[in-house]
């Protein structure tokens, strides 16, 4: 089950159309953001994204 929301997880983030901000989706019950923000990592690695949903 982790591996499957990890897979979901970075399919959405792909959909989104930008990094290290938030998009307004309409989820149909009020106005909700989605966003992708980068985590700090070392230095040379690719970036990692952490997934934010405020509904």
């Amino acid at each position: 089950m982790i591996t499957d929301l990890d897979l979901l997880r970075r399919e959405i983030i792909e959909l989104l159309p930008v990094r290290d901000e938030f998009v307004k989706v309409n989820l149909g019950y009020g106005p909700s953001r989605v966003g992708a923000f980068t985590i700090p990592t070392a230095t040379g690695t690719e970036p990692k994204y952490q997934l934010r949903v405020i509904h």
